[in-house]
This record gives C-alpha cells, sequence and structure tokens, in this order.
C-alpha cells in the first residue's frame, strides 16, 4: 500500500508533483505575466514590513513584499538562470514560484485538517486535499476559457487579492487541525514553529481588507461558538478565565484587527473611496447572486447532494456516531457560522466597493464553501472506499471539459502573446538604452486612447519599467523614459480602440 513503506518519501513525491502541476498551470496553462503600470511600479516599489500610517494602502504588507519578492527571485536568480535577456520569462518563472508554493502550503494545511481533525486515514486525506485543489479548478467551470479561482485582473492583483486569501485560509485550516485549544498548541510548539506561525498570521491580518476578513470572521464564530458551549457546560464564577486563556489567541487576532481597521480608514485609498459613492447594498446583493448562478452545474450537484447528506447524517443516525466522529459536525456548524460572518462581511464592504463579482475579493467565500463540501463528502461517503476517487475524477473531467484552457490574469483580458511581445518590446528598448549609455530614451507605445487600458499605459509607465528593471539588477543605472503614443502599434500589438 502507498503509505505502509516509505510513506514519507511517497508522500513527499506526491506533494511534490503537485506542486509541479501548479507551476506547470501558472506558466503554461494560465501564465502569470507583468503587464500594466501598477504591475511594474508596486513590484518596483520596496514596502516595509509594517503598516504604514496615512499610506495608500495602509496595511498591505504582506502581498507587496511578495511581490517585491517575485521582483528579486526574477532579477537575481531565474533572470541569470534562464538566460537570453528574457526577464518577462523570469518574472513569469518567479511568481509561478510563490503561487505555487503558497497554495502547497494551504493544501499541506488541509491535509493535516483532514487527516488530524477530521481523523482520515492517510490516502483519504490525501484525496481529500486533492478534491480541495481540484473545487478550485472546478467551482465556476462553465465554459471553456473559464475562470478558475487562482484568476485576478493582473498580476499585482494576483498577490494583493488571491495570495492574501490563500495565507488567510492557510490560517483558518491551521486553527482547525485540532480540537485542542490554540494557545496550547502554541505553547506545545517548538520556537520555529512558534515563527512561521506569528509571520502567518500577521502577514495575514496586514494584507488586505477583503481577506484579512477571513481569519477574523473565523476566530470571531469560534469565540462564539465556544463560549456558548461555556455557558453550557462551565460553573460561570470560573467562566471568564477559562474561557480567555483557552481563547486568547483568537481574541488577540480580533483586536489586531481593529488595528489594521484604525490604519485603513485613516489610509489615502479609504479617503479616495468614501467620496467616490454611496452604501449599496443592493449591488453586492446583486453580483453575490451573479456569482452564485456563475457555478457550475456539475460542482453545485455535488454541493447540494452533499449537503443533503450530513443534514441526514445529523438528524437520523447522529445517535450512532461515536465521539471523534460528532466533533466533525461541531468543525462543520463553525464552518457554517464563519462562512455566514464572512459574506455578511463582504457584502457591506462590497456595498462600499463592488467588488463581490471578483473572484480574487470574493475567494475566501468560495474556498470556504469547498471546504464545507469536502467535509460534507467525508461524512456522507464514510463508509465508501472509493466514492472520494470517484468524485474527484468527475470533477477533474469537469475542470478539463471542454478545451483544458482557463483566462489568465491581465486587464481587459489581453492574451498572454500580445503582453509579452509588448514587455519585451518596452525592456529591450530600455535595456538597449542603457548598454549604448544612453540616460534617456523616447519609448513608443500603442495608443490606449478611449479603451479601458487607457489608465494602466500612461506618461510614467516607461520610468515605472526602468526602476524596476535597476531595483532588481537588469541594469545599473536609471533611463529617464518618455513615452509617445504611436497608433501604427496598435495593429501590430492588436489593440484596438472604441
Amino acid at each position: 500500500m502507498i503509505f505502509k513503506n516509505k510513506s514519507k518519501f511517497v508522500f513527499g513525491i506526491i506533494q511534490f508533483c503537485i506542486w509541479i502541476f501548479l507551476m506547470f498551470f501558472f506558466i503554461k496553462i494560465s501564465p502569470l505575466i507583468i503587464f500594466d503600470f501598477d504591475d511594474w511600479d508596486l513590484m518596483g516599489t520596496i514596502r516595509v514590513p509594517f503598516p504604514i500610517w496615512k499610506g495608500w494602502n495602509p496595511t498591505r504588507v504582506m502581498p507587496q513584499m511578495l511581490l517585491n519578492l517575485c521582483g528579486f527571485l526574477a532579477g537575481r536568480v531565474f533572470y541569470p538562470l534562464l538566460g537570453s535577456r528574457n526577464y518577462i520569462y523570469a518574472i513569469t518563472v518567479s511568481a509561478a514560484f510563490i503561487m505555487s508554493s503558497f497554495i502547497m502550503i494551504m493544501l499541506l494545511a488541509a491535509f493535516y485538517f483532514f487527516r488530524d481533525r477530521l481523523k482520515c486515514e492517510k490516502k483519504k486525506a490525501l484525496c481529500c486535499e486533492l478534491l480541495f485543489l481540484i473545487f478550485h479548478f472546478a467551482i465556476f467551470r462553465n465554459r471553456g476559457n473559464s475562470n478558475c479561482l487562482f484568476h485576478a485582473a493582473d498580476l499585482c492583483c494576483i498577490f494583493f487579492y488571491t495570495l492574501s486569501g490563500i495565507v488567510n485560509i492557510t490560517c483558518v485550516l491551521i486553527f482547525l487541525q485540532s480540537k485542542r485549544s490554540m494557545l496550547e498548541r502554541f505553547c506545545n510548539w517548538r520556537i520555529y514553529r512558534k515563527v512561521e506561525f506569528l509571520l502567518l498570521v500577521y502577514g495575514a491580518l496586514f494584507s488586505n481588507l477583503f481577506h484579512s476578513g477571513i481569519i477574523v470572521t473565523f476566530c470571531v464564530a469560534r469565540v462564539i461558538v465556544d463560549l456558548l458551549d461555556y455557558l453550557k457546560e462551565s460553573r460561570k464564577k470560573e467562566l471568564l478565565r477559562i474561557f480567555c486563556k483557552r481563547e486568547l489567541i483568537e481574541i488577540c487576532v480580533i483586536f489586531a484587527y481593529g488595528i489594521v481597521l484604525l490604519f485603513e480608514v485613516n489610509g489615502g485609498r479609504a479617503a479616495i473611496v468614501s467620496d467616490g459613492g454611496g452604501f449599496d447594498i443592493g449591488t453586492s446583493l446583486l453580483q453575490l447572486r451573479i456569482m452564485i448562478c456563475a457555478i457550475a452545474k456539475p460542482f453545485m450537484l455535488i454541493s447540494v447532494v452533499s449537503f443533503i447528506g450530513i443534514l441526514f447524517n445529523r438528524i437520523v443516525l447522529y445517535s450512532k456516531f461515536d465521539k471523534e466522529e460528532k466533533d466533525i459536525f461541531d468543525v462543520y456548524r463553525m464552518l457554517i457560522i464563519s462562512l455566514g460572518f464572512l459574506t455578511v462581511f463582504l457584502l457591506l464592504l462590497c456595498a462600499k466597493i463592488p467588488y463581490f463579482a471578483r473572484i480574487e475579493a470574493s475567494y475566501g467565500v468560495w474556498s470556504e464553501l469547498s471546504i464545507l463540501i469536502v467535509i460534507a463528502m467525508i461524512v456522507t461517503l464514510k463508509n465508501s472506499k472509493v466514492g472520494m476517487i470517484v468524485i474527484a475524477a468527475i470533477c477533474t473531467l469537469c475542470s478539463i471539459y471542454p478545451d483544458g484552457r482557463y483566462m489568465i490574469s491581465t486587464m481587459d483580458e489581453t492574451s498572454y502573446e500580445t503582453c509579452y511581445e509588448m514587455d519585451t518590446y518596452f525592456v529591450n528598448t530600455i535595456y538597449d538604452s542603457f548598454v549604448n549609455g544612453e540616460n534617456e530614451v523616447v519609448m513608443e507605445i500603442p495608443d490606449y486612447t478611449g479603451t479601458s487600458l487607457e489608465w494602466a499605459f500612461g506618461d510614467n509607465l516607461g520610468n515605472a519599467i526602468s526602476k524596476n528593471m535597476l531595483k532588481f539588477g537588469i541594469i545599473n543605472k536609471l533611463v529617464n523614459v518618455k513615452i509617445k503614443k504611436n497608433k501604427e502599434l496598435n495593429e501590430y500589438f492588436k489593440v484596438t480602440t472604441k
């Protein structure tokens, strides 16, 4: 059997194969590519590792630092290794490496949650881990070249939104891995694990307002559920002391989020947003409805059957479950409450900033929903040895059909070929000027006037690219770039104006 002999080695090989698949996905199937002004500028603007009072994005610490790391690895590691002066491809490989690595951390957290908390045997826990990953591709697979949950508007949104959501979901899965209190587990960890956990929680909180709500709403749900349990079981005189000791880390996370909100409401972007429009909960609800209608029918069918199955087990068969099996329903209840809180939180936030229909902004809702479905399937198919494998196979086929293609994360759905050719042209223009000893260059770009990309290709684009190349060692002297729009390039780069 796969886990009886050399189980750790085999397990490592399987996880490595998953990582290789993710790398291939982000390099070839849905390649991550730098393109617009925000991508170039934010990658080349080095972020300090703490929130900035009255900054434009005061609390986006972790995602921008990882975007900086992406540029560093691209320029200092992959660019020399790949050769051929291919800085654009080096950025793609670097972004894929970071994304794949963080997804693997999330998947490993999911594996240990399924194995340790839900008491799945190792093979079944691995199958649940794979199913959780497959759901990321299957949930909105209702046509060819569709979105997956790892899609975003552009490269910087991949880091600022999607990656922030992944880190927060990872934290939730770590919290769920044991019935013991998080504080008790934390105190028993070795120092390196404590540091890793604290860095992960810090990154989750100071990531993105849309996604830091994931860990906070979960902690609120956990505190409420445990408080209700203590009110039933504990003597009231001992309640406060025992409860606060057990829930100390969750309470600290909730209070820390207050600091996040304080920085955000005093940030530059919040001031612009607050002046830009009213509070429209109707738009948020409409966007939620649109997203629900976009869910693929096979995924919807699996969801409904799974929920009916776990409901049947809870109402009819609950008395036949042992103590450990009954804990599954406690986990499920906690996640249902957490998902409800998160959905309400995002609906209220998106009433001011209408982003709910963007997958990268509502990632937490769909990811927690996927976890709930996997748990429901564990309960429903507990006596079936092949049920999970069959469901995983069906979802895999649904994710591939009809063309195996997924949209790439670029502004205005610009094709990868156009992005690559244009980026290469920009970088080579600046690089050739640097090699020739020039301090300034006029760089012609397509004329995006009248299109949705007009703002993303303004007069500062060239200097943002030059600064980026300087920061990460492609050039060692800043080249001043003046932009000149040339409509003749529109046809070459397949740019259409309205």
